[in-house]
């Protein structure tokens, strides 16, 4: 809680070691689903039944005058199903029908946007079945973003291994019961000199 208010905020953690895809739907209960291939670490976890994220970048090796050039991290929100859910959030939803925040950080460095949750009204939302792809773009610089990433900028990231963290939280119908759920990816950078 920050003044009353609480944000979404995606903690930075650090490792680069390997990714695949995995075109399999997570369950309710999913634990951490790890996905390897060119030396890159990717997880996605979710607990929204019928509701996966998955990475499409297959590249986590990036020079410094690369990411300062820009770059992109590619993901799928994965919709199997139709299904209704609830979402607080002072930010309106991507295609996919969430509100997704994106960080990505590690060693004192972060970039990203927090989510004001705390004094916004949940709201239901519907989502439709299919595959939303979205991309989480960076030039190599810290931000402070309450707001908009792009308008605060910082210092650029020295060499190091970041982790960029994607989640959405909110709660769904099960049953006569309402539960929480989480939705997140975690994806590895490397930035080398």
């Amino acid at each position: 809680m920050h003044n009353g208010v609480a944000f979404v905020v995606i903690f930075a953690l650090a490792a680069c070691r390997g990714r695949a895809n995995d075109d399999s739907p997570a369950k309710p209960d999913a634990a951490v689903l790890p996905q390897v291939a060119n030396d890159c670490t990717a997880d996605a976890h979710s607990t929204l039944p019928g509701v996966t994220l998955r990475f499409s970048t297959t590249r986590c090796t990036f020079t410094l005058a690369q990411a300062r050039a820009g770059i992109a991290i590619d993901y799928e929100v994965v919709v199997d199903q139709n299904r209704g859910a609830w979402q607080s959030s002072d930010r309106p939803p991507g295609p996919s029908g969430l509100v997704v925040s994106e960080r990505l950080g590690g060693s004192g460095e972060t970039y990203g946007l927090e989510v004001n949750t705390g004094l916004v009204r949940e709201h239901p939302i519907t989502l439709a079945r299919g595959t939303y792809p979205a991309s989480f773009k960076w030039d190599g610089v810290n931000s402070a973003g309450a707001l908009d990433a792009s308008q605060r900028k910082g210092l650029t990231f020295p060499p190091g291994t970041y982790r960029l963290e994607v989640r959405a939280v909110g709660s769904f119908a099960d049953g006569k019961a309402k539960r929480d759920f989480e939705l997140t990816g975690a994806f590895s950078v490397k930035l080398v000199p």
